[in-house]
């Protein structure tokens, strides 16, 4: 890998929308999902009302990266070796020595090396919360384990509730539901944009007709359907959103884009239409392929390997399958990184200080507070490991994942967006683990004074 990356290196860059062009109000989003999945499993599935509990009287328990363990009823977190960190039963915090009575002396997971090859869910096995939107459901599930287990009067042989969270997470986030009006999520989303979103910054804008004028190709590759996507570009860049790009491919179901052979759909008039023979500029698109975006792109830049740099969030589904599968060079927008600065300072006992509508480059308090876990601890290391690994840096799942897939990492735009294009960015390098590429800085947990607990 390289040791460092440029901006006017790249003929093209891709960029997601949700948690990356889109900047989320993080809290309205959790609390708001929460609320609709809840109500959707008390009313559709029979679950009790002790299910609509506030989201935020255990904001903490909510964390990115964890994993269910369904058939236990466990929820994990990994280290780089599969070695289980830290895990909880429901919405109790497990012991080394109850870990160690479950899963053996090593607490290795079973299910790791599935996991860390395909970066990818086994149905009825696990399920990976890595990206905004499923994160609440991390507390339906515990809060569901706990419901189970309490109506039993001890811990339960097994569950088998997951097909009714899948079921909420369709119903929830059913792409019909946007022109509806119902869901509980996109009905408020539409009434309220402002809400969950805030305009983009106009350094972030001026960047991006920068890179146009520059004679770069600007894309768009969202798993976002056609019309939420065009709602969340028109209220973050305005009516003339189409202009900031080149390119705008939607219900791309990442990670599948860089891996599958879906045909591109045409969308004319807001409606899916016809599988494309062709792709042009400007226009929008449904599904796809990278392969065929590809030639597309090389026709268009004039380069038979035009190089591409893609921006995402999600380490899932956008920097790990875009450069295992597409060589794709990434960028991974991370909130966690400032997040994760104050994580000390931020230790409040009960509910959270109260909502405030802002947008800076900085979060919240607030924000820093949803992002962060008292109970799960960093995003990126831990030291609940056996004695042998003791002290090493970057040693959770994702920071391995990270480090491996990313080039580089900046917790928002606008760290970057009035920066010279040929400023070099350090990357990361996997077999060095101290060569960070965080930009501004390290993650505080990362720091050399730092202390994880």
């Amino acid at each position: 890998m390289a040791e460092t990356l440029s901006l006017a290196d790249y003929d093209v860059y891709g960029f997601d929308i949700d948690h990356t062009l889109a900047k989320y109000n993080i809290p309205e989003l959790f609390d708001t999902v929460y609320n609709a999945m809840a109500e959707f499993l008390i009313s559709k599935k029979g679950y009790p009302k002790d299910l609509m509990q506030s989201f935020d009287t255990d904001f903490c328990f909510s964390c990115r990266g964890l994993v269910l363990d369904i058939k236990l009823g466990n929820m994990l977190k990994l280290s780089e070796d599969g070695t289980i960190l830290r895990a909880s039963h429901g919405t109790t915090f497990m012991s080394t020595e109850e870990i160690r009575a479950e899963y053996g002396d090593v607490r290795h997971w079973p299910h790791f090396e599935h996991l860390i090859d395909k970066v990818n869910n086994i149905a009825d096995e696990f399920r990976i919360f890595e990206n905004f939107f499923d994160i609440p459901a991390e507390l339906i599930c515990a809060r569901i384990i706990d419901i189970r287990d309490k109506e039993n009067g001890k811990r339960c042989d097994g569950y088998n509730f997951w097909s009714d969270v899948f079921d909420a997470f369709n119903y929830v986030y059913n792409p019909a539901h946007f022109e509806d009006n119902c869901g509980g999520f996109f009905d408020q989303f539409k009434e309220d944009t402002g809400r969950f979103l805030a305009p983009l910054n106009s350094t972030v804008k001026s960047w991006l007709k920068k890179l146009k004028s520059d004679g770069k190709k600007v894309i768009v590759i969202s798993s976002a359907y056609h019309d939420f996507a065009s709602c969340s570009l028109e209220f973050i860049l305005g009516l003339d959103w189409r202009s900031y790009f080149d390119l705008f491919v939607t219900c791309a179901r990442k990670p599948g884009f860089f891996f599958n052979n879906r045909h591109f759909l045409r969308i004319e008039g807001g409606k899916v239409k016809e599988p494309a023979i062709d792709l042009k500029e400007n226009e929008m698109y449904s599904e796809g392929n990278s392969v065929a975006l590809m030639k597309m792109l090389a026709d268009v830049t004039g380069k038979a390997d035009p190089k591409v740099l893609f921006v995402g969030d999600s380490i899932r589904s956008d920097v790990y399958p875009s450069k295992r599968f597409a060589s794709w060079d990434t960028l991974l927008i991370l909130e966690e990184m400032e997040a994760e600065q104050r994580l000390d300072d931020l230790r409040n006992e009960g509910k959270p200080p109260k909502r405030k509508r802002r947008r800076t480059m900085e979060p919240s308090d607030l924000e820093k507070e949803y992002l962060t876990s008292r109970y799960w601890g960093s995003l990126f290391t831990d030291d609940h490991l056996p004695e042998k690994n003791e002290g090493k840096l970057m040693n959770t799942l994702w920071g391995f994942i990270i480090r491996k897939y990313a080039d580089v990492a900046v917790p928002q735009l606008e760290y970057i967006a009035d920066l010279p294009n040929d400023f070099k960015f350090p990357c990361f390098r996997h077999e060095e683990p101290k060569e960070w590429g965080f930009y501004p800085k390290r993650p505080y947990a990362l720091q050399d004074d730092a202390h994880v607990s």
